[in-house]
Parts: structure tokens; C-alpha cells; sequence
């Protein structure tokens, strides 16, 4: 049966205020904190120390809404983050792409470790490699928390934006060292409510199919086709709880309530054993990234 979250109605991102208060992957200075400026102007923003967190704050009310990374155009899905949202009781409100440009930061002359995100590091592997080939490089779960301990650590650095320079005084040592030109990050907001329709929208779904036999994906992806709805995002992500089962999460053009949409999404839920709407909410464009000053 198709799962609708049905709480409150609206276009969550108007209802922004003052008061509203946004869980992002903190401290200062992160992208997530970039983001959250963007999705929520004016509100008052909350750090966490983990996505997991962060998805949890907004879950239990601790705050209105919540920020995460889902996707980058050098790496791809953020898998562990839409895990956390499929397995969430919240719904996707809004989302933004935004110009992440990474530099690497010290206050060393000699750099000999160099600390980021996985995500950062995959996204900057090779330049930092060439311009620092003997320095050892360590994950860490978030680069704006590393920056303290990196500020006063002789031949210590991280790899961050200008933002997180400026709040925690630390010299930039080389700009713009992503591995690739455009470095873009899909981030969204969730929140307990859901968008009334815009005309421009993006819905996305989460299923798991009856059957995994020869046929059975592309059967599932026809009502779309034969209706002329596009899909921008498709993956397949394992159920954890049963082995060689896997679970498809879409993002499809259009809102929930279209007449058209209800009607794929209709005939797909005959072929799913679960089937779920993460959101529907206004769609933004990679070409419209936004591009932080700095």
C-alpha cells in the first residue's frame, strides 16, 4: 500500500521564520551550515554532531526542520544519509544544489596530515595527493570540529571553505583543490509536513518490489514512461535485514498530486511489497547552484 506522510499542508519553506529552528551537521562553518542559510533564511539554526543526529532533532521536535547532503556531482548519492531518510518519519520539503569549493587550510608551513570529511577527501583526492604527496590523510566526521584541534597543531590541516578560515583563523594554503572544475552538492531540507504543488516540483520514493526476477525494474518504471514523466535519480540500496533484497529509491518530476503521477504511482504500488513517498516538494536545477561568496 502506498504511504503518504499527511501532517500538515503547505509550502513548508514560506512558513520560515524567525522562530524556526533548523538542525544542521555542525559546529560553524560546514557546508551543511552553507546550506541551511539558503533553504531556511532567518532561522535559527542548530548544529549536530552527526547526520543522525541532525535527522533526530528534527524527528522529535527538538527543531522544526533539518538539513543534509544527499547527493554530489563528483561522488554521487550520499548513501548513508538517504538510508537515515528512508527510515525516517519526516518528509523532504525543499532542496537546493550549491558550488562547493574546497581549500586547503593550516596554519603550518609544513603539512604532514591533513584531515576532512570522506566526502571532501574523495571529492579532492588527487589534487591534494599531487600538491602534498607525503602527508598522511585521516577521515574525520566533520571537518568544521577538526578545524580546532588543526589551528594549533603544527603540520596540520583540513580540507574546508573560507567560511570555516574566517571563524576559526586559519590560513588558506591552496584554493579550489576539488578534483574537478564543478563541484556541486545537492542538499534538502525535511521537515513534518508536506508542499501543496507548485507546478514545479520533484517527488521522491522510496520501493521495494514483490519480485526480483528478469524484467521486474523496468516493469516497474513504466508507468512513468508511458505517462512522459522523467526521472533525475535512481538507486538501489540493500535492506539490511534481508540479504539480497534491495530496496529502489527514485527522484521523479512532478508532485505526488498531479494527476498523472498519482496514476504511475498508482499502477507501481501493485508491484511493490513497500512503497513510500520521501516528499514532494519545489525542484531546483544544477545549472541554478547556488555559488557562496568568499
Amino acid at each position: 500500500m502506498l504511504q503518504v506522510q499527511q501532517l500538515e499542508s503547505g509550502n513548508i519553506q514560506e512558513k520560515i521564520s524567525s522562530h524556526t529552528k533548523v538542525a544542521y551537521l555542525g559546529p560553524r562553518g560546514t557546508w551543511s551550515e552553507i546550506a541551511s542559510e539558503y533553504l531556511a533564511p532567518g532561522a535559527i539554526k542548530v548544529p549536530g554532531s552527526s547526520f543522525a543526529e541532525v535527522l533526530e532533532m528534527a524527528e522529535n521536535g527538538g527543531t522544526d526542520s533539518c538539513v543534509l547532503p544527499v547527493e554530489n556531482s563528483v561522488e554521487g548519492p550520499v548513501s548513508s544519509v538517504i538510508d537515515l531518510i528512508v527510515g525516517s518519519k519526516i518528509s523532504i520539503t525543499g532542496e537546493i544544489m550549491v558550488s562547493v569549493r574546497h581549500m586547503l587550510l593550516s596554519n603550518s608551513e609544513k603539512i604532514e596530515r591533513i584531515y576532512s570529511h570522506p566526502q571532501a577527501i574523495a571529492q579532492c583526492r588527487n589534487t591534494i595527493t599531487k600538491l602534498y604527496p607525503h602527508a598522511r590523510i585521516y577521515e574525520a566526521s566533520s571537518t568544521s570540529e577538526m578545524a580546532r584541534k588543526v589551528k594549533d597543531e603544527a603540520g596540520s590541516a583540513i580540507i574546508g571553505s573560507s567560511q570555516i578560515a574566517e571563524l576559526y583563523g586559519l590560513a588558506v594554503k591552496a584554493s579550489d583543490i576539488c578534483d574537478y572544475y564543478r563541484n556541486l552538492t545537492r542538499f534538502v531540507m525535511l521537515s513534518r509536513g508536506d508542499n501543496v504543488s507548485t507546478g514545479n516540483d520533484k517527488t521522491t520514493i522510496t520501493f521495494v518490489l514483490k519480485e526480483n526476477v528478469a524484467g521486474s525494474l523496468v516493469n516497474a518504471l513504466l508507468p512513468f514512461s508511458t505517462r512522459n514523466i522523467n526521472l533525475s535519480m535512481v538507486m538501489s540500496r540493500p535492506e539490511k535485514y534481508n540479504p539480497g533484497t534491495y530496496r529502489f529509491v527514485l527522484d521523479v518530476l512532478g508532485h505526488s498530486e498531479d494527476v498523472l503521477m498519482k496514476a504511475a504511482l498508482g499502477e507501481l504500488s501493485g508491484q511493490c511489497s513497500s512503497i513510500r513517498i520521501l516528499g514532494s516538494y519545489p525542484r531546483s536545477s544544477w545549472d541554478d547552484a547556488k555559488e557562496p561568496q568568499g
